[in-house]
């Protein structure tokens, strides 16, 4: 296997080689675009959904490193489905959502199943159904679990004399109850064509499951082992749109996600092309393009990783997104510029008077 490794990919190979099967830590995978499984990357945003729907359904699907990994190359879906349910007060709201995902890592395959549940409780501070400050708190749990396909491993003995029985491992497949929390706060002027501006910060695996498929036999050493751990991720994000007329607006997200030792900045701006509200409601937008920035920080600092195009098409209440990640950091000359394709779909449906959730 390392001798057909290093004869299609060369040396730049070989050190990638090594890199990604070295004492790594575990981390969670990533899409470009959270908007169709907003849950997802901040539980407190669970029914916070765009206008005045009530039910949101959205898909992504990503694969990356293709052009370099081919068949190994890392595919990652992600769904959600998630509903809002008006309060007593106006203007508050709770949420209820079921996210998945699985996602698919090399040769020998690693895969990762995710299934859990998010709630929100939105609080309205202002009493305004156009606009105001609220604050939303959410919380998810679930299960996750990893499977390894043992069939594509190839032991140390096994390179002279490839029909020899390979290594049992322990486990070849792990599970375990994850859990994670949210807050968010969101502003929007209560007036037609209006800025509106939303960050918060998600916490998730808060109980830093261990992710081995060896056992030493020293449960506490595997726990207080951080190399065998799922990290806790920590994510501060930001999202800001300001309209220039009533048929064109900008919007931006920003998002860092820290999960040790891996630190990734992604920065993103959009134009937006917009169908004028009627009274109070909100434009409607049709067409977004725009592009984004991702960095990674490492034992080096920053490094650039790779720049996204990113085009949403919106058609009644569904919307089309495409985005395109152009490698930039130092694996360009193997993966010849191609990052990753990444593919979402969402639809909207449903109709409430809890409160008006701007778009972004």
């Amino acid at each position: 296997m390392m001798k057909q490794f290093f004869t299609r990919y060369g040396w730049t190979g070989l050190v990638f080689f090594l890199l990604v099967t070295g004492p790594l830590r575990a981390q969670d995978p990533f899409v470009s675009d959270y908007s169709p499984v907003a849950p997802q990357l901040n539980p407190a945003l669970t029914g916070f959904i765009p206008g005045q729907a009530t039910t949101r359904v959205g898909v992504v699907a990503r694969e990356q490193w293709r052009s370099f990994l081919e068949t190994a190359s890392y595919r990652t879906i992600a769904a959600t489905v998630d509903h809002r349910i008006c309060g007593n007060n106006r203007g508050d709201y709770f949420g209820l959502g079921l996210n998945l995902l699985a996602d698919w890592q090399g040769d020998p395959t690693l895969r990762r199943i995710d299934g859990l549940v998010s709630a929100a409780f939105t609080k309205n501070l202002s009493g305004s159904y156009y606009g105001g400050t609220s604050i939303s708190l959410g919380a998810e749990a679930g299960f996750v679990q990893y499977d390894l396909d043992a069939s594509q491993l190839t032991f140390d003995h096994q390179f002279g004399n490839p029909t020899a029985p390979g290594e049992r491992l322990d486990y070849y497949n792990i599970g375990f109850l994850d859990y994670g929390v949210g807050i968010l706060f969101t502003w929007l002027e209560d007036t037609r064509n209006a800025p509106s501006v939303s960050g918060g910060l998600s916490i998730k695996h808060l109980g830093r499951p261990p992710t081995t498929f060896v056992d030493d036999g020293r449960p506490a050493s595997i726990a207080s082992d951080s190399s065998a751990q799922l990290s806790a991720r920590w994510t501060p994000h930001v999202n800001a749109t300001y309209p220039l007329s009533p048929t064109y607006s900008l919007s931006g997200f920003a998002m860092y996600s820290y999960q040790r030792p891996h630190n990734q900045l992604f920065l993103q701006g959009m134009l937006n092309f917009n169908r004028p509200g009627r009274g109070n409601r909100l434009p409607d937008t049709f067409l977004s393009l725009g592009g984004g920035y991702r960095t990674t920080r490492g034992v080096t600092g920053f490094n650039s990783e790779a720049l996204v195009a990113s085009a949403h098409v919106t058609a009644g209440n569904f919307q089309l997104g495409i985005n395109y990640d152009v490698n930039v950091s130092s694996l360009r000359a193997s993966s010849r510029g191609a990052g990753a394709i990444e593919l979402s779909l969402t639809t909207v449906f449903g109709a409430s008077d809890c409160l008006l959730c701007p778009s972004f």
